[in-house]
């Protein structure tokens, strides 16, 4: 079984970026059509043989309705990642809450600790810290994703060793 891992992206972020192109191409589809209408009226006057206007205004109207059909599309997409967010950021509230409230850095390094601990370099510390949080998040939450366990462990490895490391 393969299972791809990649970057954790937060559903509030996607929300935020779908909500944001959504508008963009409504924006861009609705101006075009507005202007495109205009030029085809002649009330803006470009000079264009007969030929000419029409294919042109039926490329560019095209497109400006595409960008429109696409934008709604967006948007609805969109209204799907804050549902999402809401929840996932409640679900990450209770993971960091519970991992605060029962983890210590004194503990997860006790868990940690070998003999060759007081020789390792702080960056295989690092690991052995992150897979130990892992470890402890899978434990007591099921069905995650890989990536938002990442993300998670993460997060408290920041709040327990960030202020010791320079």
């Amino acid at each position: 079984m393969n299972k791809k891992a990649g970057v954790y992206r937060d559903s509030k972020e996607l929300f935020l970026e779908n909500k944001s192109s959504a508008y963009m191409l409504l924006t861009v589809g609705i101006i075009g059509i507005i202007v495109l209408a205009l030029i085809c009226t002649d009330v803006i006057k470009i000079y264009f043989s007969l030929t000419s206007k029409i294919i042109s205004g039926v490329v560019m109207g095209s497109l400006f309705v595409t960008f429109i059909v696409m934008g709604i599309a967006t948007l609805k997409n969109a209204k799907k990642y804050g549902e999402k967010a809401k929840a996932e950021g409640d679900l990450t509230t209770n993971i960091l809450d519970y991992c605060a409230d029962n983890l210590t850095p004194m503990t997860v390094d006790r868990a940690c600790k070998d003999e060759e601990w007081d020789e390792l370099p702080e960056e295989m510390k690092y690991f052995k810290r992150i897979d130990y949080i892992k470890d402890f998040i899978t434990g007591h939450f099921m069905n995650l994703e890989e990536d938002y366990v990442s993300f998670l462990a993460d997060e408290m490895y920041t709040t327990f060793y960030d202020d010791e490391e320079v």
